[in-house]
């Protein structure tokens, strides 16, 4: 699809800045098509996009695209939306040919909703490129990015009828979700630790002040909901199976949801956490980030209560739904329709799950601009064909069947037809009439049912006939949310173990103190103190706007009394020495732990009554990289022949063999009199092929905590 390009991409800037947010700068009434969606940003009817700043873009400005053999064509009443449909169908065509180890969960995203329905095949072979030695982790353990896999690698299953490949991704997602388990699981929160990104890493997404190590202690919305939704594929696939497991794994779901549900979720704002951090003791980020909340929807993590919820208070902006809300402190004022395909093609997914929540309009109309309007991201077309086909059409993909849940605004009320649609050895010509969410009638090739769907065992040629009920839907309407931001990150100068100061207050901001995790204070100055003398205080400060927005807390910082830590020397516990450390005199502080080498250190430590304690190990790893996941070590924590959990060491870079640091902390239970704490290298917890399992042990850090 080619573009004439706008004259007034500048003046759309300045005037949708000068209009702002809320009101509709044309009356709709001047428009000569009806209206899919209104802001004050822009106008989308059936036939233009009208823009702020006087132009206006038609299918008469767009080259047309034929559309390639083998992939659906669309009719509708949109000449906009047919000649997106076409552009997404032609990107289709030759995208996603080249295999990548490696992709995003925007990436697997895109598989699970649009490539697994549209050539199955190729879905397939992506998907399969990721596998490394029968699991897919490339950046395991710092993060977990392998859940929209797992439901991509079924869909893909469903839509092609292969048992064969149904059967080998079942095996790879069962060996990563176990592996993410035992490596990620929070003993406390129940909760898959490791910050994943939907799509590239974002800056400003964590405050600066975070290590590898802080990164991993995150225990994000975005990978547990996909976590969860890809236990219950995993169920779904024993039953298909008939394997014995699938209650199993359908409990292994619902705790996690449960873990979700508890420890990310918001009341007072309606919405969930973009994460939990800062380690034993953590709080939640409460900026939203709306991949995650639109694929908790789409898994079912919320009850129906809560899902209305998420959609009634997430506002979209002038130019859609954002990936985070409030905007992130430092980035710039939004661009025109700047704002991620993905996300827009996400929100209309979720709000078609509940029609009568929230519209799907609006990121239809984005979608529908972003895909027409020159310098456009590419994307936009393929997530409006996805919307297309998953919402619009409400196309659904079972065991033994291809079903139909249409979402359609009263906009299309005219209909639309769907043309060459493949499902297994079937072409279906599908055409939807009316609007609403209920289906009056629904015919496979002439006869009646009220089954809704088309079977797979079908082949050959056939026609699908949906007319809806015309029942009434939220309306678009037009008012947006202003953008707004979370305020700054403070700094803050610790005078003394009890005092600070903010050293760069915003007036315009107050400030939270939270201790060990929970709100203690709201500070009446930039002074910071701690008043207790004879505790374990973890002190956050967290910074909230006018607008209420909360940003992210200043670097945490820890005060007890002396007598609350020791360090237990690894040298008093195991024979000392290395030849990674040249200087005779430093190699004795160390113990090198392999897999051949003091594989299980075993460290005694005497408490005088049963408390909670964290445990942490200073270590040195010159294995590579510090953001690099096979260059960190790993080793499992037993404490009493209780499992504790894992350490996961980041390494400090290629050779660095005398530069020390902190692993994660983990909150232990210490019995009075004395307790066996084991240090051990496990197989288990390495993808073959990791780099990092030998590390250097200084010694083992104990901290009471109550």
């Amino acid at each position: 699809m080619q573009f004439l390009p706008l004259r007034k991409l500048i003046s759309l800037a300045l005037a949708a800045t000068a209009v702002g947010a809320g009101v509709v700068s044309c009356a709709t009434d001047e428009k000569n098509s009806p209206v899919i969606a209104a802001t004050a940003g822009f106008t989308a009817t059936l036939d233009s996009i009208y823009l702020p700043g006087g132009d206006i873009v038609t299918a008469h400005n767009i080259a047309p695209t034929t559309v390639p053999d083998g992939f659906p064509t669309l009719k509708s009443p949109s000449p906009l939306l047919d000649a997106a449909f076409a552009s997404a169908m032609a990107q289709y065509d030759t995208l996603f040919t080249s295999p990548a180890t490696h992709m995003r969960p925007a990436d697997n995203f895109e598989l699970w909703q649009s490539l697994s329905l549209l050539n199955p095949q190729r879905c397939m072979n992506i998907l399969a490129a990721q596998v490394s030695d029968a699991t897919v982790a490339a950046h395991s353990p710092l993060s977990a990015e392998y859940g929209l896999w797992t439901v991509a690698a079924r869909e893909a299953a469903l839509a092609s009828g292969s048992r064969e490949w149904l059967a080998r991704a079942d095996s790879i997602a069962r060996n990563t979700y176990i592996y993410n388990e035992r490596v990620l699981m929070s003993a406390t929160s129940r909760l898959l630790q490791g910050h994943t990104y939907f799509s590239t890493p974002i800056p400003n997404a964590l405050p600066r002040w975070m290590s590898v190590t802080d990164r991993f202690e995150c225990m994000t919305a975005l990978g547990n909901a996909s976590a969860v939704g890809a236990a219950n594929a995993i169920a779904d696939n024993a039953r298909s199976l008939g394997l014995s497991d699938s209650t199993a794994w359908s409990k292994k779901a619902a705790a996690l949801a449960a873990a979700v549900n508890t420890n990310l979720w918001q009341p007072h704002l309606r919405r969930y956490a973009q994460y939990l951090y800062i380690g034993v003791f953590p709080i939640p980020s409460p900026i939203a980030d709306n991949a995650a909340q639109a694929l908790a929807i789409l898994f079912s993590v919320p009850t129906p209560e809560m899902s209305r919820a998420v959609l009634e208070s997430t506002p979209a902006l002038l130019y859609g739904m954002p990936l985070y809300y409030p905007s992130l402190a430092g980035t710039p004022p939004v661009k025109p329709f700047g704002f991620m395909p993905e996300i827009q093609a996400l929100w209309a997914l979720a709000s078609s799950r509940y029609p009568g929540t929230a519209s799907v309009s609006v990121p239809v109309g984005v979608l529908l601009a972003q895909s027409s309007l020159s310098g456009a991201r590419p994307a936009a077309a393929r997530m409006l064909a996805l919307t297309v086909l998953r919402v619009l059409a409400g196309i659904q993909l079972g065991e033994n069947a291809m079903t139909f849940r249409p979402v359609v605004p009263k906009v299309f009320k005219d209909g639309f037809t769907v043309s060459g649609l493949r499902y297994r050895n079937a072409v279906i010509d599908l055409t939807v009439s009316g609007y609403g969410s209920r289906i009056a009638r629904f015919a496979v090739d002439g006869t009646e049912t009220d089954r809704y769907s088309l079977p797979a065992t079908l082949s050959g040629n056939h026609t699908v006939e949906i007319t809806l009920a015309n029942n009434s839907l939220p309306l678009p309407g037009s008012d947006t949310a202003p953008q707004t931001w979370a305020p700054p990150v403070p700094e803050i100068d610790w005078r003394n173990k009890y005092t600070g100061y903010i050293t760069d207050p915003t007036p315009s901001v107050s400030y939270i103190e939270y201790i060990n995790g929970a709100i203690h204070t709201t500070l009446d100055s930039a002074e910071v103190t701690v008043t207790a003398r004879n505790a374990y205080s973890r002190v956050c400060v967290v910074p909230v706007s006018r607008q209420r927005a909360e940003g992210f807390s200043a670097k945490p910082h820890s005060v007890y009394p002396a007598a609350f830590a020791r360090n237990l020397q690894a040298e008093d516990f195991a024979t000392p020495a290395t030849p990674l450390v040249r200087d005779r005199r430093l190699t004795k502080r160390f113990v090198e732990s392999s897999p051949d080498k003091n594989s299980t250190v075993t460290f005694t430590c005497a408490a005088s009554s049963s408390r909670l304690f964290a445990l942490s190990l200073c270590y040195s790893n010159g294995a590579g990289d510090p953001d690099s996941a096979n260059a960190c070590a790993l080793r499992r924590v037993t404490v009493n022949g209780a499992e504790a959990g894992t350490l996961v060491m980041p390494a400090a870079g290629s050779g660095w063999w005398l530069a020390t640091s902190m692993s994660n902390t983990l909150a232990v239970h210490l019995r009075q009199g004395e307790n066996i704490i084991t240090v051990e290298y496990s197989p288990l917890l390495y993808i073959p092929g990791s780099q990092a399992r030998t590390v250097l042990y200084d010694y083992l850090r104990i901290t009471r905590l109550k």
